[in-house]
């Protein structure tokens, strides 16, 4: 690899990766020489890049040996840590070089970092259903904030829902890109301001990923706090308003029957 291809990957991974802590990009161009099926020589040539993160041991005690004290560290090690994220391109497979697929490794497995996968080697990457759902949520938190209430997440699952049933005969499955995560939020109400933060946060949660819509969808509301939990299906969740009522936070149901059923018990409302 020349020092200009060698700058350029460098500079690729500096402008399309994201990771919190300071990092160092450690790359090697790697050659192994084997026998194909028919016993022809061959070489198989790769580039192995490492991620890995730099620890700044700054906080340190040293004794000093010539005056017999113990002082502050004055100067800070700049120490590599192993490799966080790191790919191999091209792999080996089947006894042949393959220019088709990239190895990816993940320190921590259930942690991929999307910005590597997606925005670095141009490949589709989808979390599990729940990390989906679970960033979504992070995602809302991070961005809408103190914002929020429940009629703005019941309209919310509303629209993926309705989105979900627009593309019920398509081929492809909808998903939600930040684009269109932007679009909903501004549907519900989100300030500019709010919105504002949504570039950087979709970054740094997402790390570039697509979300499957349907991963997204509730089908129940489920309300929980300081000793109580309501569970209703997703068609009743208009029936519930939260608030601020005499200076007390109260949830309200309004019921549609004359009774309620309490631990097997049919109970009437009077």
């Amino acid at each position: 690899m020349s020092d200009e291809k060698a700058r350029s990957l460098v500079e690729r991974i500096a402008e399309k990766v994201y990771i919190e802590s300071s990092y160092s990009i450690i790359s090697a161009q790697c050659a192994y020489d084997y026998k194909t099926k028919d016993n022809d020589m061959q070489t198989y040539e790769f580039i192995v890049t490492a991620l890995c993160p730099i620890d700044m041991n700054i906080d340190e005690l040293v004794y000093d040996d010539k005056n017999g004290v113990v002082s502050k560290k004055k100067d800070a090690d700049k120490v590599i840590q192993k490799a966080s994220h790191g790919f191999l391109f091209p792999t080996f497979s089947d006894r042949t070089t393959d220019v088709n697929s990239v190895l990816y490794y993940s320190k921590n497995a259930s942690k991929p970092n999307g910005t590597i996968i997606v925005q670095l080697l141009d490949c589709p990457f989808f979390l599990s259903a729940k990390n989906e759902r679970k960033t979504f949520n992070e995602l809302i938190g991070s961005v809408i904030g103190e914002d929020i209430d429940y009629d703005m997440l019941v309209s919310m699952n509303k629209k993926l829902k309705q989105d979900m049933a627009f593309s019920a005969n398509d081929t492809e499955q909808p998903f939600m890109n930040e684009g269109r995560i932007e679009k909903l939020f501004e549907d519900m109400g989100v300030s500019e301001d709010r919105l504002s933060s949504l570039p950087k946060m979709y970054k740094q949660l997402a790390g570039g990923n697509v979300f499957r819509t349907a991963n997204l969808c509730n089908d129940k509301t489920i309300i929980e706090g300081e000793g109580f939990k309501l569970t209703l299906d997703g068609g009743y969740s208009d029936l519930i308003d939260i608030g601020v009522h005499n200076g007390t936070n109260c949830i309200e149901i309004r019921l549609n029957s004359s009774s309620v059923n309490i631990n097997g018990i049919d109970v009437p409302i009077k």
